[in-house]
């Protein structure tokens, strides 16, 4: 039932897309645009862009996990819409291709940085989490969540009480992510105006499993 305004430094946009397939060795980056609040010593992540296909895709058991060729570099300098980066990149990272090998899509990069952050204090011990539900005023924009949530993609094991003692401790309680909204509603609003609540410009660095997660919450505005 409370109110959480957390309003960091603005930058648009907060992910650009490429201009020139990014390959490995490379210590330059081509925008298509001018990343506008970007600064030197911010944070940015390249994906894995390769095309691979999932082993055992039909079957019961979990699809084969790969190796992320995701890479994570911080900014050396910015000229116009060329950015230098603080190492040489280590892989290619190609655009998406059509069945002609016709080049259709390319990459974005993402900047992680924000000035204000929410943080676990040990992300190596029991990791903290945010949830906002029921009738709280929600309104969260530049902000980064890093080492926050502690429920993984493994399978389930909540801890359970029964009647007050507890009788198990679980090793992966479900519903702790990283940025959560859970049953939210927003405050009551009589004239049914505007979003039930806002996320805006935010970013999740070193989360699990999920991060951003929306679970029966409605008509917010999440954004860039």
């Amino acid at each position: 039932f409370g109110e959480v305004n957390m309003h960091g430094k603005a930058m648009s946009p907060t992910w650009v897309r490429l201009a020139l397939e990014p390959l490995a060795g490379q210590n330059t980056l081509t925008l298509e645009t001018a990343p506008l609040g970007w600064s030197v010593g911010d944070k940015i992540v390249l994906p894995d862009t390769r095309q691979t296909p999932i082993v055992r895709k039909w079957q019961i058991e979990p699809v084969t996990p790969i190796d992320l060729q995701l890479e994570e570099f911080t900014i050396s300098s910015i000229s116009g819409n060329t950015i230098t980066l603080s190492h040489p990149l280590v892989y290619d990272h190609l655009g998406g291709r059509d069945s002609e090998g016709i080049l259709i899509g390319m990459p974005h990069i993402g900047n992680l940085t924000r000035n204000i952050v929410v943080r676990s204090e040990n992300t190596e011990g029991v990791r903290g989490h945010s949830l906002f539900t029921d009738r709280s005023k929600v309104d969260i924009r530049y902000v980064s969540f890093i080492g926050m949530g502690r429920t993984t993609a493994d399978a389930l094991d909540n801890t359970i009480a029964v009647e007050g003692e507890v009788t198990h401790i679980g090793t992966n309680q479900i519903g702790r992510y990283p940025l959560h909204m859970h049953h939210h509603m927003g405050p009551e609003n009589a004239n049914n105006t505007g979003y039930q609540f806002a996320l805006v410009g935010n970013a999740v660095d070193d989360g699990a499993k999920w991060g951003i997660t929306i679970h029966n919450s409605h008509f917010g505005l999440i954004d860039n």
